[in-house]
């Protein structure tokens, strides 16, 4: 595997940002603990009566 072109470890690399900065982003944007109240996400409560 570390004999393979610059240009293929180049691209990989690429992707891979490409694939962290996706994951990130979402999860930030979907996190239950971004800030928000219970209120604002459509998911009920556990811990309400």
């Amino acid at each position: 595997m570390l004999t393979l072109p610059v240009e293929t470890w180049i691209r990989f690399l690429i992707w891979l940002l490409l694939g962290f900065i996706i994951y990130f982003a979402y999860s930030y944007k979907n996190s239950r603990l971004a800030g928000r109240s219970p209120q604002d996400s459509g998911v009920p409560s556990m811990t309400s009566t």
